[in-house]
C-alpha cells in the first residue's frame, strides 16, 4: 500500500523546473509528462481501492 501512495508523489508540477530554451515545446512535454503521471496516478488508486473492495 505504501509504494501505492509513494507512486501518487510522482506527479509533475508544470514550472517546477526552469527550461529557456524552446519554452512553448518544453512546456507542452512538461505537461504531456504532467498528464501521463496522473493518468498513472489514478490507475494506481482505482488498482488499489478495487483491491480494499474485493477484501
Amino acid at each position: 500500500m505504501s509504494s501505492r501512495i509513494l507512486s501518487i508523489s510522482r506527479i509533475n508540477v508544470p514550472g517546477s523546473r526552469r527550461e529557456s530554451s524552446n519554452g512553448s515545446f518544453s512546456s507542452a512535454l512538461t505537461y504531456a509528462k504532467m498528464l501521463v503521471s496522473i493518468h498513472d496516478a489514478l490507475r494506481e488508486i482505482a488498482l488499489y481501492s478495487a483491491e480494499v473492495n474485493m477484501e
